[in-house]
């Protein structure tokens, strides 16, 4: 997905959609990465690390390249990553239309 505006402007709605697409997860800025991870964490449905990173194709425009993947000893079961990708992927869509 491509986002239009500064870094900033990208980083704050990846973060903020990150925030109200997982509520009660842990959301983090990672400055030295440059990314916004996700952690994701359920006793039932395994743990997941999203990753949101950033790639400047010019002044205005970045893409934003997201990733899951299982943590930790308790592995999701099933093809968890996918649809968690897919609803934040959707879920970002929505607020960077709702921005225009």
């Amino acid at each position: 997905m491509i986002l239009t505006g500064t870094r900033w402007q990208a980083t704050y709605l990846a973060f903020e959609t990150a925030r109200e697409t997982f509520p009660g997860d842990l959301c983090e800025k990672d400055d030295e990465e440059g990314a916004i991870k996700v952690h994701r964490n359920s006793f039932f449905h395994g743990n997941t690390l999203i990753t949101i990173r950033f790639q400047r194709i010019n002044d205005n425009n970045w893409f934003v390249n997201v990733s899951s993947e299982g943590t930790g000893l308790n592995q999701p079961l099933g093809n968890r990553s996918a649809s968690e990708t897919e609803l934040y992927l959707k879920a970002l869509e929505d607020a960077a239309a709702r921005t225009r």
